[in-house]
């Protein structure tokens, strides 16, 4: 008789083996879930913000309230017509773009914003500090990063 121990490696491999897709296509209607799933929670949490059932959603539609149940428990997906009328029903304006495309914005911004923080003088280099680049390393383990 032989016991298998958990290990750290083996219980990855086990998590892994139970979460992976079978093949393209399983895995295709998962993203395409998790795409309708991002959706549907800017709306879940504006109708919250604003008090507004699924069934006053569909009203605002002028759909029926089974339709909305359904976009939200994941039996329906919603197309592009449906969200530009909960869209305009709820004044979302959503926005498309990639993860890559915001962090490029994000580190734009960081850049543009140490660059001024350095030429006002913000901050100041002393013998533990190096600004190389756009960057400000840190030369001493005795000190922190006056940015981050």
């Amino acid at each position: 008789m032989s016991t298998q121990l958990n290990t750290p490696s083996s219980m990855t491999a086990s998590f892994d083996q139970v979460f992976a897709f079978s093949g393209e296509e399983e895995k295709h209607e998962h993203n395409v879930q998790m795409l309708a799933f991002s959706f549907l929670s800017i709306v879940d949490e504006e109708m919250e913000r604003r008090g507004i059932t699924k069934k006053e959603l569909a009203r605002l539609i002028n759909t029926s309230a089974a339709f909305i149940t359904q976009l939200f428990r994941g039996h329906r997906k919603p197309n592009w017509q449906i969200l530009a009328k909960i869209g305009d029903a709820l004044d979302i304006d959503f926005l498309v773009t990639t993860q890559q495309h915001i962090d490029e914005k994000v580190i734009c911004a960081i850049s543009q914003a140490h660059k001024v923080w350095v030429s006002t003088g913000c901050y100041s280099m002393d013998r533990g500090r190096k600004l190389i680049g756009n960057f400000e390393v840190v030369l001493s383990k005795d000190l922190e990063a006056l940015a981050s």
